[in-house]
């Protein structure tokens, strides 16, 4: 593989890893209900489409993306709910419990990464 190619391949590679973390960002804004709601729900779209246009996604890996994101989403809400966090308000929670939880957090962000990076770097 030549040098440009390897290039061009790393690019793809690291807005693949851009776009992943910002759907994860964006994925739970997405799904929620209300006015709120569907002003984060068109702006998920609209960055989803900005990287599916930067990448040159194909709509199957459109399609794939989506189910990883609603699975990050839904990992996520379940974690913080775990620890008592609701829509009315966060817990008061010990910096130990906060550092457990940015950990388990950072799990189920890797995980995503991980699913997204390889629906990305599929040709």
């Amino acid at each position: 593989m030549g040098r440009t190619a390897m290039s061009a391949q790393r690019m793809k590679r690291a807005w693949a890893a851009g776009l992943a973390a910002a759907l994860i960002f964006a994925a739970g804004a997405a799904a929620q209900d209300g006015e709120v709601g569907e002003d984060r729900r068109a702006d998920f779209e609209q960055r989803m489409a900005e990287f599916s246009e930067r990448l040159d996604l194909t709509d199957a890996q459109k399609a794939e993306l989506e189910p990883i994101m609603a699975e990050n989403f839904q990992q996520r809400r379940a974690l913080l709910e775990s620890y008592g966090f609701t829509e009315e308000g966060a817990p008061s929670l010990s910096r130990r419990t906060l550092r457990k939880l940015r950990g388990e957090a950072k799990e189920i962000s890797d995980e995503t990464l991980e699913k997204a990076a390889e629906v990305l770097s599929e040709d």
